[in-house]
């Protein structure tokens, strides 16, 4: 099975071989076969990182220089004694090489569809991924915006393990006024790092906890705790939602909207264990601040935005029982 593990660990074996040789070293993905060949993985003399796809002639195939992060070149190499032609696409920044294992297994899934010109669908495969590739490295998104885009990964998570179409529900970071969205169901997440004793949440306008006539509205509370070795990481997480079938690119256009990019995903030096997960209904009982809350449903002249906290350590309101969140998800998904 072609996974992000299986291509770290040829890199992995490549880097030591490399390391005691200085020469370029390759190793075939096995689980991969094109036109009845298995592409390769090398590490030239230079450390660069290729993927290296077998061809029987250039006729037909094209090179792609336009990015100065990742290029498609065609070029012989040796290969079990023998030069071969081959499709090279090669990783010239070292900042790039977490998007570039992405990139590489992108290219073999749809190498594994038989093309009759992989430079092509390389050069198609590497578009999708522009955006990232151009992007000069940039910092880690602050502990707040990480706090938050995990507790709306674990959100997607529950999501996905029901369906592989979760991703179109997660319509906030596109500017939506609730973080998930389906039909008349939406989810209103916050993740909170406070002590088991201390329930405030901070609530962001008067639209955040407003919902239309016919709609449903449910407050997420994800309760987490900072941990330098955390049960599962960023990438862990990424890894278990990219395991259930969402799409990589789209994935990641959606952290970039976050300031994470895959370049910075294993830089993060901590990361975050999750305590517990609560669901409110906000029906007409919930204590909110809402349109409904002023004459003609706006903010009094001159005030311009409100922010405003909630305490929910006491009942009411009482949160969703542990049973029915299955069911509340599955609502989502049938929208």
């Amino acid at each position: 099975m072609l996974t992000l593990g299986l291509i770290s660990n040829i890199w992995h074996q490549l880097e030591i071989a490399s390391s005691v040789k200085r020469e370029s070293i390759v190793n075939n993905v096995s689980v991969i076969s094109y036109k009845g060949k298995n592409p390769l993985l090398a590490i030239d003399s230079r450390n660069q990182r290729h993927l290296l796809i077998p061809v029987k002639s250039f006729e037909q195939e094209s090179i792609d220089t336009t990015s100065a992060g990742i290029n498609i070149v065609l070029e012989e190499w040796e290969d079990e004694g023998l030069r071969q032609k081959f499709v090279d696409i090669v990783c010239l920044k070292s900042h790039l090489t977490n998007l570039f294992d992405f990139i590489v297994i992108n290219i073999l899934q749809e190498i594994e569809k038989q093309p009759p010109y992989p430079s092509l669908t390389s050069k198609r495969v590497l578009n999708e991924w522009r955006e990232f590739i151009d992007k000069a490295p940039s910092e880690l998104p602050s502990e707040s915006v990480l706090k938050g885009l995990y507790g709306e990964l674990l959100v997607l998570k529950m999501l996905s393990k029901k369906t592989e179409h979760g991703l179109r529900y997660w319509v906030g970071p596109e500017g939506a006024r609730h973080d998930f969205k389906s039909g008349n169901i939406a989810f209103e997440v916050k993740t909170i790092s406070q002590h088991i004793d201390k329930l405030q949440i901070t609530i962001n306008g008067i639209d955040q906890l407003w919902a239309a006539a016919n709609d449903k509205l449910y407050l997420v509370i994800i309760r987490v705790e900072k941990n330098p070795i955390p049960k599962v990481s960023f990438q862990d997480l990424l890894d278990i939602l990219l395991s259930f079938g969402i799409e990589h690119t789209n994935l990641y256009k959606i952290l970039s909207r976050f300031g994470l990019t895959p370049d910075l995903i294993n830089e993060i030096p901590y990361g975050f264990d999750l305590l517990e997960t609560k669901f409110y209904y906000v029906d007409e009982e919930f204590p909110k601040i809402t349109p409904d809350s002023f004459i003609n449903e706006n903010l009094p002249d001159r005030v311009t935005n409100l922010r405003y906290q909630i305490d929910l350590l006491g009942e009411p309101p009482s949160p969703q029982p542990q049973e029915k969140i299955s069911e509340i998800i599955e609502s989502m998904i049938q929208g």
